[in-house]
């Protein structure tokens, strides 16, 4: 019985292990994560690695003896800043829009926005974006935006961070979408002109022009 109790005991220490959380910063999406965690889950005495994508944050299993500073120097050698601890990870903030510019963020934590018409623009065309802070081509949509309000003022930019795809917003308005960016276009008198589902800056523009005339 002895016997059978030091291997169980055995079994169990070599099981043992903790969980290091470490929070990123620096990237402009979560694709990004696949530099980083192939990479972490290689290092000595690491069991697992996981990307969180809303809270910017890598999950490590690892034996005790796993020394977090090492991981952070593995985040670090790809390029990113890291630290130890939960609730300090964050992604590139997006573009800017110019000063002036027509912009609302009407979602800002996946919330629920009950009717879209009550948020478009008045007399000028309305892009209503869903995006989510992790979507890379979702800053390039924003980039581009930008630059086109910049020069107009005929167009509206309503922003809706979806978060992920179980939030209240993205239930009810993105039922059947597959991909973000997501953008609903609407002309000067609130009727909707065009869907531009994924990353196509071409139809985009191509629907605003739809919209404005």
């Amino acid at each position: 019985m002895r016997s059978v109790w030091l291997a169980f005991s055995l079994l169990a220490c070599a099981h043992e292990g903790k969980t290091i959380i470490l929070s990123v910063r620096g990237m402009d999406c979560y694709d990004c994560a696949e530099k980083i965690i192939p990479q972490i889950k290689q290092q000595p005495g690491v069991h697992d690695a996981k990307f969180d994508r809303v809270k910017v944050e890598v999950v490590v299993e690892a034996a005790p003896n796993v020394a977090p500073e090492s991981l952070v120097a593995v985040v670090e050698k790809a390029g990113f800043q890291a630290s130890v601890g939960p609730g300090r990870g964050a992604y590139l903030p997006a573009p800017a829009y110019p000063v002036g510019a027509d912009v609302q963020i009407v979602s800002k934590a996946g919330e629920d926005v009950p009717k879209l018409d009550a948020i478009l623009a008045t007399g000028k065309a309305t892009v209503v974006d869903f995006y989510a802070d992790w979507c890379g081509p979702c800053h390039e949509v924003d980039e581009h935006l930008a630059k086109l309000l910049a020069a107009r003022r005929d167009v509206a930019v309503r922003k809706i961070n979806i978060v992920d795809w179980n939030t209240p917003v993205a239930k009810h308005h993105l039922g059947g979408a597959t991909e973000i960016p997501y953008a609903l276009v609407f002309d000067r008198q609130g009727k909707q002109v065009a869907v531009v589902a994924g990353f196509d800056l071409a139809k985009l523009d191509a629907a605003i022009e739809t919209a404005t005339r």
